[in-house]
């Protein structure tokens, strides 16, 4: 009896500690979150880059594309109707030339928004090749009462196919896998108590009642 009572205090320990960095993950999640489309293009041609976001009571964002401007060049920038039609969208353009992926989008009421909100038209230089990294970056998220609403960026990767010097991204390049090596190591250290536990029991169970089939 007091093996099996141990046992499920040990049990109870664990589930307790799992579902405390259950909350604690949880409660760290973004409110707003972003994310950029990758694909493949040739060296000398365009391809479309769409930023989208999905959450609750957004009047105003401010944000940036970031991209490598030695490989590629933004030809234009829009935005689509996901976006209040009513809101003011500037971006960091002059005479119709663009020079950072920046802008900044603002309404004067508050929206749900999930799906593409800009479509980013990027070229590929002549002397681009290889994996480039998109990010969308400096991210500023706020709701009609003015307060900041917690958003997170994406990334994305871009392949050009050139003959230049091939380009290589260091580093990871998609977001969200920290997470799930921390579920999984998790998951491993609760194995590994249980294990630990059974082996424990084993033994007492052995040097009291001799062994047992």
């Amino acid at each position: 009896m007091k093996n099996k009572k141990w046992l499920l205090s040990a049990v109870m320990a664990m589930v307790v500690l799992v579902m405390m960095t259950g909350t604690a993950l949880t409660a760290s999640a973004a409110a707003v979150n972003f994310s950029v489309s990758g694909g493949s293009v040739k060296a000398g041609d365009t391809i479309a880059v769409e930023v989208s976001v999905k959450g609750n009571g957004i009047a105003g964002i401010e944000g940036e594309l970031v991209f490598d401007d030695a490989a590629f060049s933004i030809a234009n920038a829009e935005q689509t109707d996901v976006l209040d039609p009513n809101g003011i969208v500037i971006f960091n353009e002059t005479d119709g030339k663009f020079g950072t992926g920046k802008f900044v989008y603002a309404s004067a009421k508050s929206k749900d928004l999930n799906g593409t909100v800009f479509t980013y038209t990027l070229k590929a230089l002549d002397t681009a090749n290889g994996d480039y990294e998109l990010k969308f970056d400096g991210l500023m998220v706020a709701g009609q009462d003015g307060k900041e609403i917690e958003s997170e960026g994406g990334t994305a990767l871009l392949k050009v196919q050139g003959t230049g010097t091939p380009h290589q991204v260091a580093g990871k390049t998609s977001a969200g896998g920290d997470s799930t090596m921390l579920i999984l190591i998790i998951a491993g250290v609760v194995l590994a108590g249980l294990v630990a536990v059974f082996i424990v029991l084993s033994i007492r169970k052995k040097r009291v009642g001799g062994y047992y089939r």
